[in-house]
C-alpha cells in the first residue's frame, strides 16, 4: 500500500498536482507511524516529500526530507542515487553549483553500475546539469562532475551529509553523528573506525564542534547533544 501511495504521489507531482501528491504522501506517512511500511518504502516516501518541497520552492524542507531518506538506507545504491540527486537539486537551487554537480557526478557513476536510469530520474539529472553548467561554464562543470564520479558510495554519502545541517542545529549531520558517538562514550579511534576515516579527521571534527558550540570538553559536548536530542 505504501509503495502504491508513493507512486501515486510521484505521478501527481509529474502533472503538477501538488495537493494530490501531498495527500497521498500524508496517507503513506500515517502507515509509517503505524509501522506498516518497509524501510525501503519509507525512504522512498521521504524522498518524494523532498521532491514535493522542491516543487514548492521550500529548499530547506526539501533538504531535510532528502537527508531522512538517505540516512534510512545509506548502503543501498539505488536509494543513495536518488538521495544524491535530490540534494544536488537543493544545492543548485541555492547557487552552489559545484556541489550540485559533484553530487550528480557521483549519482550517475553509481547508477551506471546498477542499471539504465528511468526517464524521470534522467530528466532531474539533465536539469541540474544544464542549470549548473550554464552558470559555471563547461570546464568547471566537467571538473566538478568528474570529481563526483571518482567518489565511492561511502565517500559520496559522507560528502552529501557533511554539507547539511539539521533544522535549528548549528552542526552538520556528520558533526551531530560524531557528537552522539562521544555521548555514548566512544573514543576517537572507535568513532574513526566506525565511520571509515582517520583519527586525525575525527580530532579535526571535534575541534570544529567545540569551537562552534563554545565547549571545552567531551563531557560538555555529551551534555549538549543530550539536551539537543531530548529538549
Amino acid at each position: 500500500m505504501g509503495n502504491l501511495l508513493n507512486l501515486l504521489a510521484c505521478l501527481a507531482l509529474r502533472v503538477g498536482d501538488l495537493d494530490a501528491a501531498e495527500a497521498d504522501l500524508q496517507e503513506a506517512r500515517a502507515l509509517v507511524a503505524e509501522h506498516e511500511l518497509s524501510t525501503t518504502a519509507t525512504a522512498g516516501m521521504w524522498h518524494t516529500f523532498g521532491e514535493l518541497e522542491i516543487a514548492r520552492g521550500n529548499h530547506d524542507e526539501a533538504e531535510q526530507h532528502f537527508v531522512r531518506s538517505l540516512r534510512i538506507e545509506p548502503d543501498l545504491p539505488q536509494q543513495v542515487v536518488h538521495g544524491l540527486v535530490g540534494l544536488a537539486e537543493v544545492a543548485c537551487a541555492r547557487g552552489d553549483d559545484e556541489r550540485g554537480l559533484r553530487l550528480v557526478g557521483s549519482a550517475t557513476a553509481i547508477q551506471d553500475d546498477i542499471s539504465a536510469p528511468d526517464h524521470a530520474w534522467q530528466q532531474q539529472v539533465d536539469s541540474v546539469t544544464a542549470l549548473a553548467t550554464g552558470r559555471l561554464g563547461h570546464a568547471r562543470a566537467q571538473a566538478a562532475r568528474s570529481a563526483g564520479r571518482r567518489m565511492t558510495i561511502a565517500h559520496a554519502v559522507h560528502y552529501a551529509l557533511d554539507g547539511v545541517r539539521e533544522a535549528e542545529s548549528p552542526l552538520s549531520l556528520r558533526q551531530l553523528e560524531i557528537s552522539r558517538s562521544v555521548a555514548k562514550g566512544q573514543t576517537d579511534r572507535q568513532i574513526a573506525r566506525e565511520l571509515g576515516v582517520s583519527t586525525r579527521t575525527i580530532n579535526t571534527y571535534l575541534e570544529e564542534i567545540r569551537t562552534v558550540l563554545g565547549l571545552r570538553s567531551r563531557a560538555e559536548l555529551a551534555a549538549w547533544i543530550t539536551r539537543y536530542d531530548h529538549p
